[in-house]
């Protein structure tokens, strides 16, 4: 199967997205809560600011290979915090080897300056930043269900959404640089409807992922089976990852479905 192809980044157009990224990087951002900019950073302060970060570099644990590109990436970014030159430079050569999606940088940057602009700002941008990051309790059992129908429901649309999920997993492991979105735009011809419910929930899936269960099972068609019904059960019923998990063993178990993991 062919990489997913990438249109050719110009010289302007990288060397203006990463003056722009450092930028970013290099602005003041002040959090809710911090003391100020003229003390050391406190565990506080990583709780507040680390959600992503340190969640992705937790979950590289175990993966040589991500624990050292995450390694790498944070170390020249802290690095070069304090060389603007040299970390545009670094950042220019990552976006015209593709090592990163042009259009995912654009909207970042587009979705923090929004964040940053008017009153309140700082506190909004926190907020927001926190409840994406940071995976969400467990729910209870919902109060719009019906058990009548309802099950069957739930097992049609993981059964349909398993084999996108067992495709995306494969693809992430044969082409690892490649972003969510780039493997779920390649694989949407073949299987549109499961590819554009994928896309809708791609936070998901990576909530999904990063869950230490999930990193347990040993095959590709047990890991694509959790993910389909982790995207099933938020798909219908907004339920978290752990309850839909559990509700599908359930389902399945109530007609007979062995289970496969």
């Amino acid at each position: 199967m062919d990489s997913p192809q990438k249109q050719p980044v110009s010289d302007n157009e990288a060397r203006r997205l990463a003056k722009t990224t450092v930028r970013l990087f290099r602005s003041p951002l002040k959090v809710v809560g911090i003391r100020g900019f003229d003390e050391p950073v406190t565990i506080a302060d990583a709780i507040r600011l680390g959600g992503i970060l340190l969640g992705a570099l937790n979950v590289a644990n175990g993966r040589d290979w991500l624990k050292e590109k995450n390694r790498e990436f944070v170390t020249k970014i802290a690095e070069y915090i304090y060389q603007p030159e040299a970390m545009e430079e670094f950042l220019y050569v990552r976006i015209k080897e593709r090592a990163e999606s042009e259009n995912e940088i654009l909207e970042a940057i587009s979705q923090v300056e929004e964040q940053m602009a008017g009153p309140g700002a700082i506190r909004r941008f926190i907020k927001k930043a926190m409840a994406e990051a940071m995976p969400k309790a467990r729910r209870g059992r919902p109060t719009e269900f019906n058990p009548a129908s309802d099950p069957d429901r739930f097992l049609s649309l993981s059964s349909q959404l398993a084999a996108a999920c067992g495709q995306f997993l494969g693809l992430q492991v044969q082409f690892p640089r490649k972003s969510s979105r780039e493997i779920i735009d390649f694989i949407k011809p073949e299987n549109p409807n499961a590819a554009e419910i994928l896309r809708k929930r791609e936070g998901y899936i990576a909530l999904t992922m990063n869950d230490s269960d999930f990193q347990l099972l040993k095959t590709q068609e047990t890991k694509a089976r959790r993910l389909a019904d982790a995207i099933a059960g938020k798909e219908l019923f907004d339920w978290s990852v752990t309850y839909a998990v559990q509700r599908g063993g359930e389902f399945r178990r109530s007609k007979g479905i062995e289970s496969e993991e």
